[in-house]
C-alpha cells in the first residue's frame, strides 16, 4: 500500500503545474509567434484530456501560487497564465485573466497535451 502511496504522490508532484512567464503583460516574446513541431502523439504527456478555462482576477498572484513560485519572482517576470494538469486523471486546467490573447490560450493548451515543453 506504500508503494501505491509514493507512486500517486510522484506522479501528482510530476505531472501537475507550469506557469507561463513573459516580461510584463503588454509583451509577449516573438517565439510565441513562431511556429512549432508537435509532438508525435505517443510522446505527449497526454492525448484525450479534459480541458477546463477558469477566469482568475489576479493571474500572477494565482499562477504563482499555483506553481509554488515567490510573489517577488512572480512580479518580476509575470505570468500571462498558467496550466496545471493530471496524467492520472487526464485533466487540465488552464488559468487566465479575463482579457487575454489566443497566443497565451493557445501556449496554455499546449501544456495540456506536452506538459513542460519550456525545457
Amino acid at each position: 500500500m506504500d508503494k501505491y502511496l509514493k507512486l500517486l504522490c510522484c506522479l501528482l508532484c510530476l505531472g501537475l503545474l507550469s506557469g507561463c512567464q513573459t516580461m510584463g503583460t503588454a509583451y509577449m516574446p516573438v517565439s510565441e509567434m513562431e511556429k512549432f513541431q508537435s509532438l508525435n502523439p505517443e510522446k505527449r504527456a497526454m492525448n484525450d484530456v479534459r480541458v477546463r478555462w477558469e477566469i482568475v482576477e489576479d493571474v500572477v498572484k494565482h499562477c504563482a501560487r499555483t506553481v509554488g513560485m515567490g510573489l517577488e519572482q512572480s512580479y518580476m517576470t509575470p505570468p500571462q497564465g498558467c496550466a496545471t494538469w493530471s496524467k492520472a486523471r487526464q485533466a487540465c486546467t488552464i488559468y487566465t485573466p479575463r482579457v487575454t490573447t489566443h497566443t497565451v490560450l493557445g501556449h496554455e493548451l499546449r501544456h495540456c497535451f506536452e506538459g513542460h515543453f519550456h525545457r
